[in-house]
């Protein structure tokens, strides 16, 4: 009896997080102008080269509304969960079509309501132009 009781607490306490942090990851998506989304791998030599200046760019959007977050194709478990994510919060299509084309070490700006792609951003560009096109889509 007191297993059942402290298996169905347990239970509850877990719908209850579970719940919240959906709810939470939907008040972020809903809060969000921008959704940039990095085209990554480990071992991408172009990643390589990005994620550093995108690191770097990140702090001045704190509190802008830019969603930062990356599609994961380095192996079957990350490209599994990426697509979980992209399922998740609505762009499996986004994703579908990414891992098709096969490319990394890119990041696209997604507008968060209507799913389609606002801008891209590729290793050419260094810190501040990858700032003054993320800047210029929250205007």
């Amino acid at each position: 009896m007191i297993i059942r009781i402290a298996t169905a607490i347990l239970m509850t306490f877990a719908l209850t997080l579970a719940t919240a942090d959906e709810t939470k990851a939907q008040d972020g998506l809903d809060e969000a102008k921008v959704v940039a989304i990095t085209m990554h791998a480990d071992w991408c030599g172009t990643c390589q080269d990005l994620n550093p200046k995108v690191d770097n760019v990140k702090p001045y959007f704190e509190d802008e509304g830019v969603l930062f977050t990356k599609f994961d194709f380095t192996d079957d478990y990350t490209i599994h969960q990426t697509r979980l994510m992209a399922n998740w919060i609505g762009i499996g299509d986004l994703f579908t079509k990414s891992q098709e084309r096969g490319a990394t070490g890119y990041m696209i700006l997604i507008d968060p309501d209507t799913k389609e792609e606002i801008g891209r951003i590729t290793n050419q560009k260094d810190e501040q132009e990858i700032r003054q096109t993320i800047a210029a889509l929250l205007d």
